[in-house]
């Protein structure tokens, strides 16, 4: 048995979690209105999309309040699956457009996963 390192940093618990992370469900009815407005109050924003990660791009509408999101207000953008059991993966034309602007595809990661992680990462200071 090894005797554990005596730890000489006084323990602490980070408390400065970003709160601003919005959750928008993708559907073909969704509003340009109502998806602007999540991207204008967040810091970070997660995208529940279809299947690996397919979205529509049919809605320039839509792919432009991304773009502008990530390159003109440094907004974060994760896409995630709406599948139980999905992925995200950049087979779809979509998910490799989406990814040139700068949106991160969450790969296997679940919802919560990337909300806690985005919330700490963004509390640090990074983006």
């Amino acid at each position: 048995i090894i005797k554990p390192k005596r730890n000489t940093e006084k323990f602490s618990v980070f408390k400065m979690l970003e709160r601003r992370i919005a959750l928008i469900y993708i559907h073909p009815l969704i509003t340009s209105s109502i998806f602007l407005s999540a991207f204008k109050k967040a810091k970070a924003i997660v995208l529940q999309t279809y299947g690996m990660g397919n979205f529509p791009l049919s809605r320039v509408d839509l792919v432009e309040i991304i773009e502008d999101a990530v390159l003109k207000y440094n907004k974060t953008v994760v896409i995630v699956s709406q599948c139980r059991k999905g992925f995200v993966r950049s087979e779809y034309a979509s998910s490799v457009v989406l990814k040139k602007f700068g949106v991160i595809l969450a790969e296997d990661m679940t919802i919560e996963c990337v909300i806690a992680k985005l919330s700490y990462v963004i509390g640090k200071g990074f983006r």
